[in-house]
């Protein structure tokens, strides 16, 4: 348990001296910040594009031809404006709920893992931050329902709205994501020392 600064909530990043100014840090470290955040994010969506194109190539072939089908039967329709839209394929369908599904599958896999096996995503490491849950000073490995909560609810909310998940971190005192909010987690950047 960390020791609580004078006046400030529980829970709240014990402050910390960073270049001269009071910042947020846990652990001897301060928190990460957003860009740095985005860069690893931006890296592990290499890595799962790599990893979900196997799976998923067939049905995203399939998906390809099916609105390049739709497509051109909706230009048929353009010279009469009242002629109805041509309905989307249940097939199509079908292939873009198993396209979503192993996308979210996969994603909460790596998450779930990486964070507990390494205390970072490999976009993480690799940008010098790391996973710990909030108010461990001594930054041990992430407990497993840290890591689950953390990985499921990251894994969902990246595959609906993408990049837009990361933008919490840019506007909370602890600079979390929901995810992180929710799991009670944060990301340090264990490149800098306070």
């Amino acid at each position: 348990m960390q020791p609580q600064a004078p006046g400030q909530p529980y829970g709240q990043p014990y402050p910390g001296q960073w270049q001269g100014r009071l910042v947020a840090a846990q652990g001897g470290h301060p928190l990460a910040g957003f860009w740095r955040r985005v860069l690893g994010y931006i890296i592990d969506i290499v890595v799962m594009t790599i990893v979900v194109a196997w799976p998923t190539s067939a049905a995203n072939d399939r998906i390809l031809a099916g609105i390049d089908s739709l497509m051109y039967r909706m230009l048929e329709n353009i010279e009469d404006p009242t002629a109805p839209l041509p309905a989307i394929p249940q097939d199509l369908w079908l292939d873009v709920l198993f396209v979503f599904g192993v996308q979210v599958v996969l994603w909460s896999l790596y998450r779930t893992l990486t964070v507990r096996l390494m205390n970072a995503s490999l976009g993480q490491k690799v940008m010098g931050l790391r996973v710990a849950e909030l108010g461990d000073e001594t930054l041990g490995r992430v407990g497993w329902k840290a890591a689950i909560l953390r990985g499921v609810i990251g894994g969902v909310l990246y595959e609906v709205i993408g990049f837009l998940a990361q933008i919490s971190a840019a506007f909370s005192d602890r600079k979390q994501t929901i995810p992180d909010m929710l799991s009670k987690t944060v990301v340090i950047n264990s490149r800098e020392a306070l």
